[in-house]
């Protein structure tokens, strides 16, 4: 009975199992593409255009680039001329304040005497007033162009321009005899500036402007100053003939 079940087994299974396929998969026997032959001169033709494109890239690039550069030239030179507008409007605003504050207080102190009993005549007020008023108009004037010809003098100096750095210079100690003494010492520093670049670089000034200096430290009146015989030594090394 057993092997009878084990032979019906063996029987369904070889009828329900699939039978295996013997067929050979096709080979392709699609021919190989053919090789075009092309031309030399087509091939340097071909390999010229993309050189062609790279150099316009390039070309194209630097004309950016030179384009960005002018911007920033022109951007750097707006600022400077801002800076020297808003410089020069502080140095007015500053020199205004000052002539109201010692108007006010010259007045004060007019009034004063009048307040204290002195007895005086009207004229001679308002006289006093008057050249009160003109000497600090002078001062404070004087003072505010001084200033601002220091800081012209230090910009030409830095632009290249010597000749009219010196030129400032001898300006803002003429300045500053009726206004603020303290920027002739200012001035006696911007000649020794640019009298040493005129030195170092070997450039050619006006005489006049070499006596201008020798005048202005003949007047400066401080012969053992040390800025003094800095710029008296650069003097005589620039012009020697007319060295004291």
């Amino acid at each position: 009975m057993r092997q009878a079940v084990r032979v019906l087994l063996i029987v369904w299974t070889a009828v329900m199992l699939p039978a295996p396929s013997f067929a050979q998969t096709p080979q392709s026997s699609a021919p190989a593409p053919a090789v075009s032959a092309v031309h030399p001169i087509e091939k340097s033709a071909a390999a010229t255009e993309p050189t062609a494109a790279a150099l316009k890239v390039q070309l194209d690039e630097m004309k950016r680039s030179e384009d960005r550069l002018l911007q920033v030239v022109l951007a750097a030179l707006g600022m400077v001329a801002v800076a020297a507008l808003g410089l020069a409007a502080f140095s007015w605003w500053n020199a205004k304040t000052l002539y109201e504050r010692d108007l006010e207080k010259v007045k004060d102190e007019l009034l004063e005497q009048l307040r204290s009993g002195l007895k005086t005549d009207l004229g001679e007020i308002d006289r006093k007033v008057a050249e009160g008023q003109r000497r600090m108009h002078d001062k404070v004037q004087a003072e505010g162009v001084a200033h601002t010809l220091g800081f012209i003098a230090e910009l030409r100096l830095k632009l290249g321009d010597q000749r009219g750095s010196i030129g400032a210079a001898l300006e803002q100690y003429s300045a500053a005899k009726v206004g603020n003494t303290n920027y002739m010492a200012h001035a006696i520093t911007a000649l020794i500036a640019a009298f040493r670049l005129v030195d170092e670089q070997h450039s050619k000034v006006d005489s006049s402007l070499i006596q201008d200096a020798r005048r202005v430290l003949a007047d400066y009146r401080h012969p053992d100053d040390a800025n003094v015989k800095q710029l008296n030594a650069i003097l005589n090394r620039i012009d020697p003939l007319h060295g004291s």
